[in-house]
């Protein structure tokens, strides 16, 4: 009977180019994923963790954040600066990636100059 295909969504980190797509695509640039299944472009490709840039609508795609900078969630955009006084990695992911700087102290639970 019927002979047709069966539709199956895209995983995550790719997309069908166009309706009755055969196959899925990754998307296309560095350090871009997708929000869930079932993407139907590659303007659905975000940027990973630790990432910022326009994600897959953007040829240059996504960049590492910046040393102090972090990204703690798969979205189009830019990387938050860590707290004052604090610095993080280069692709840092979360607000716990940001500590004090080398001449600041933690003191009650933020980051507070030397005295002197």
């Amino acid at each position: 009977a019927g002979g047709g295909r069966e539709c199956v969504l895209c995983a995550v980190g790719s997309y069908a180019g166009y309706v009755g797509a055969v196959e899925c695509s990754l998307c296309p640039n560095i350090s871009t994923t997708t929000f869930g299944t079932g993407t139907n472009s590659s303007s659905g490709c975000v940027c990973e963790l630790g990432h910022e840039g326009n994600g897959g609508a953007d040829p240059s795609g996504c960049l590492p954040c910046a040393e102090g900078f972090f990204k703690d969630k798969a979205q189009i955009g830019n990387c938050t600066a860590c707290p004052r006084l604090t610095t993080s990695p280069i692709g840092s992911d979360a607000l716990n990636d940001c500590t004090c700087v080398s001449n600041a102290l933690l003191v009650e639970g933020e980051c507070a100059c030397e005295e002197g």
